[in-house]
């Protein structure tokens, strides 16, 4: 398992996966990677560690704990040498279940921390992401990020300091979460995976990880 930041030296020809839960209405779920399973009964929003594997093609699949023929969802994907990747799935029982894979750019810059946002929230197609002065208002300020579907990543670099927190739904701008206060400090790397609440549906949740959890 490697938890150390960065990406693996040039001349290590391997990679690592973390494997989050983001499906909000099946249960507990098995991680099955190439036949083999990587990870028993991952409640919903927790995240693995990361898991070393070779590069090439991985075939992923998120499987009902109490069955074993209940395949939620199984994907092939192709990752390669010296990349951090989170592999994600989200769906709801009635609708389109859904996976992604992002690569972790967990490269610092001193002057600057950097910021992941991952969509995996089903019962959101498509939202807004504000970053504003803590306490301020999102009224007639430009979103950092427009118009983010289901199963989207995107980053930020961020000076030293504290930001509100403000989702709103994309088609009326109606705020679906926040404001919440986070702080982020330099030369780190964050992660905030957006989701359903246990069961589907509003109000959104978020899960925070890497440097919000050191």
């Amino acid at each position: 398992v490697y938890k150390r930041q960065g990406l693996f030296v040039n001349e290590q020809l391997s990679t690592a996966i973390r494997f989050a839960n983001m499906t909000p209405d099946r249960g507990p779920l098995d991680i099955v990677v190439d036949g083999v399973t990587v990870a028993s009964d991952q409640a919903y929003a927790d995240v693995t560690d990361y898991i070393q594997f070779a590069p090439g093609d991985v075939t992923v699949s998120y499987v009902n704990s109490d069955d074993s023929t209940d395949i939620i969802s199984s994907t092939l994907r192709t990752v390669v040498p010296g990349i951090f990747y989170t592999f994600g799935a989200t769906g709801l029982i009635d609708g389109t279940d859904g996976t992604s894979l992002v690569a972790d750019d967990r490269r610092t810059v001193p002057s600057r921390a950097r910021v992941n946002f991952s969509s995996l929230a089903p019962s959101f197609p498509a939202i807004n992401i504000y970053l504003t002065d803590p306490g301020g208002s999102i009224s007639g300020v430009r979103p950092a990020f427009n118009n983010i579907g289901t199963f989207s990543s995107v980053s930020i670099d961020l000076p030293t300091r504290s930001f509100d927190l403000t989702i709103t739904d994309a088609s009326d701008n109606t705020t679906v979460f926040g404001p919440l206060q986070l702080d982020f400090q330099t030369n780190n790397f964050y992660s905030v995976i957006l989701r359903d609440q246990a069961g589907g549906g509003a109000p959104m949740q978020i899960t925070l990880q890497d440097a919000f959890n050191p």
